[in-house]
């Protein structure tokens, strides 16, 4: 995976040469690749002369891509404030607002990445430490067939037992007990919530 994503910036890195010597200050942090769209801001005032608040409009602007006319008309504006405001020529501009509309597809704001890394870093110690309880919870909010699919393949890669519905020892929901998730009673096609309710109340 690391070198999966190392192959990524190299390449970035190696298509955005033609600009770096404008852009390496804003994206030095970040192997010269735009990844937050605090950066396209930077680019936007730093290089092109625009004001903040103009900057976020082009930024939303190419965020959801407005169509070729559109594009068209801030790819102008852009053109001619690199050139006025940093002697940037037309080409590498040019070359330079093509590439941020492509970053703008994935980059976020740094808030949200920081979030979503930190959620990420907590599921992946949760996921390693205890993947029973991980699992458990991921089964019990996936309603599509094809998640559930995946998340019963990965709790046989990490060793989880998952069994199949029990009257015994099965609830309404996926039920962690002893380190062996029981599937619900909802998986059994033809019970409704009414049955399984009867069901679970003899038990009681």
């Amino acid at each position: 995976m690391c070198g999966v994503i190392t192959g990524l910036f190299e390449g970035c890195r190696s298509h955005s040469q033609k600009y770096e010597s404008y852009t390496a200050e804003i994206t030095s942090n970040t192997f010269n690749c735009v990844i937050y769209q605090e950066q396209i801001i930077a680019i936007l005032t730093k290089l092109a002369g625009y004001s903040i608040a103009q900057a976020d409009i082009v930024r939303r602007v190419i965020a959801k891509s407005k169509g070729p006319e559109e594009m068209n008309r801030y790819q102008s504006q852009f053109v001619s404030g690199c050139a006025s405001h940093s002697k940037m020529q037309e080409k590498v501009a040019i070359g330079l607002f093509n590439d941020l509309i492509s970053f703008s597809a994935y980059c976020f704001n740094k808030s949200h990445a920081a979030n979503y890394t930190a959620l990420a870093v907590i599921q992946m110690w949760c996921k390693v430490h205890y993947p029973a309880e991980f699992l458990q919870g991921q089964l019990l909010w996936s309603d599509k067939d094809e998640k559930i699919s995946a998340l019963m393949q990965e709790a046989r890669w990490l060793g989880v037992d998952v069994r199949p519905p029990n009257i015994n020892e099965s609830e309404k929901g996926y039920r962690l007990k002893n380190g062996v998730i029981h599937m619900g009673l909802g998986a059994i096609k033809g019970i409704g919530p009414k049955s399984i309710e009867a069901i679970l109340d003899v038990e009681k």
